[in-house]
């Protein structure tokens, strides 16, 4: 076993009867005070724990204990010399710089690759630095505004159900108070109807009011402590409702004491939700297809500087949006047409379509080419028959010696009135094609219409 001396301070030390340096030797106290200057505890702690643990592992009795301890001591004073040599290394580095941290020319010439000195922040990156933490400051307390909403309400219907609950327990119970009332006057009605003895029906009237009095002290006992929760919730929801009140109202003299420190960031954080919230509003109109309104959301967005990126995908949303509604706006006006393709003037109607669809490159659509194919061949159709019928009636203008002028569904008949300052034509009467009654009628002009052109020129038009 490790001799008494040891064994005591070992045991002095773990009972704290004694300080660590106390188990050093006078040799290893000198160097840490003198020559390293560094705290004796933190020497003291590697010998102790070296210590401690060659006490837990020794098993049997040592050949000579005090031997045991000279070599801790000579192993402490080895660790010591140790930490003086890298303390040493380090001051000896620590004097290549100078007092202000720059590198001594010895230093440079040593290592000539030395990391250069970091700048310092500029005021801009100051300034930056501040409003990002006012920027987070102020959007803590937006979202803690938030948090307390989402919780005030959920707490609200939680109340509401609860209190709603209570109320149908009183409704209940009330009904129960009437029950017992009720069966106690139709019982007593019963017995003074049936029992003719005087004193059995005494009798039975007495027990009555003695089970109708305990069975309605219960139930006015369960209403009053019904009562009693239900107005307790509805206490509860009023502390509630004003408490809430106070809460919110603090938030947001927080969040407005927060902008007020920081108008600029407010300012500029109040732009980005607007932009934000116009942005939304686009994204709706494109979704309900008013394109129109999209892009004022969209321009307004911008405006609130709304960032590139973001614009940027929302203008593509809103141009296939709006390409996808102009394609359908070109395929409901082809029905159109092709619906009313027997009609006077149908052929133009229609060859503005397909002019549109060229121009929007849709004029290969299979659905819109289709419907125009169509609707040129019912139109074109009609107009040959509505010509068809005409030519009767134009020759018959022309035998009584006037000009006949053919167009689609309308017949013009001129007369030559020329005299000697030139050659004239004054317009005699017009025959034009009722749709509804499908027959020619003739019109003749309320006001005079003079022409100088041969209107004989105009015949294939």
């Amino acid at each position: 076993m490790l001799d008494n001396t040891f064994a005591n301070k070992i045991v002095a030390l773990q009972l704290g009867e004694i300080t660590i340096e106390d188990t050093m030797d006078t040799q290893a106290k000198r160097i840490a005070a003198e020559q390293l200057r560094i705290p004796a505890e933190s020497i003291a702690f590697n010998f102790d724990a070296r210590a401690l643990a060659l006490l837990r592992t020794a098993d049997g009795d040592p050949a000579n204990a005090d031997a045991i301890e000279i070599a801790l001591e000579k192993e402490n004073a080895a660790s010591v010399t140790s930490t003086a040599a890298q303390l040493a290394s380090a001051q000896a580095g620590a004097q290549l710089f100078t007092a202000d941290g720059t590198p001594t020319s010895d230093s440079c010439q040593e290592f000539p690759g030395a990391v250069s000195e970091i700048p310092p922040m500029s005021f801009a990156d100051i300034e930056a630095a501040i409003a990002n933490a006012a920027r987070q400051r102020i959007e803590e307390s937006a979202r803690a505004i938030v948090d307390a909403r989402e919780r005030i309400e959920r707490e609200h219907r939680a109340r509401e159900a609860a209190l709603n609950a209570a109320q149908v327990r009183v409704a209940d119970a009330c009904r129960v108070v009437e029950a017992v009332d009720e069966k106690h006057a139709a019982m007593a009605r019963r017995v003074e109807m049936f029992v003719t003895d005087a004193d059995e029906r005494a009798t039975l009237l007495g027990a009555l009011d003695a089970v109708a009095m305990s069975a309605y002290t219960a139930a006015k006992g369960a209403l009053a402590n019904a009562e009693s929760v239900r107005d307790e919730a509805i206490g509860e929801i009023k502390a509630a409702r004003l408490a809430d009140a106070l809460e919110l109202q603090l938030l947001e003299q927080d969040t407005e004491r927060w902008q007020a420190a920081a108008p600029d960031v407010a300012a500029q954080m109040r732009r980005a939700d607007d932009a934000e919230k116009f942005a939304r509003r686009a994204m709706d109109a494109v979704q309900r297809g008013d394109v129109k309104a999209a892009e004022r959301a969209l321009d307004d967005a911008r405006t609130n500087g709304l960032p590139e990126d973001h614009a940027a995908t929302l203008a593509g949303v809103i141009a296939s949006a709006k390409n996808a509604k102009a394609l359908r706006d070109l395929h409901a006006r082809a029905e159109r047409v092709l619906t009313a393709a027997e009609q006077i003037g149908a052929v133009g109607k229609i060859a503005q379509v397909e002019r549109d669809a060229a121009r929007m490159g849709v004029a290969n659509d299979k659905a819109i080419k289709r419907l125009i194919v169509a609707a040129y061949k019912r139109a074109r159709a009609a107009k040959q028959a509505r010509r068809a019928q005409a030519q009767p009636l134009a020759k018959h203008i022309e035998d009584e010696g006037l000009i006949a002028v053919v167009a689609d569904g309308r017949i013009e008949g001129w007369k030559s009135t020329s005299n000697g300052h030139g050659a004239q034509w004054t317009l005699d009467s017009v025959i034009l094609f009722n749709e509804k009654y499908a027959v020619w009628v003739t019109e003749t002009p309320r006001v005079p219409v003079i022409r100088k052109d041969d209107p004989r020129k105009g015949r294939g038009s």
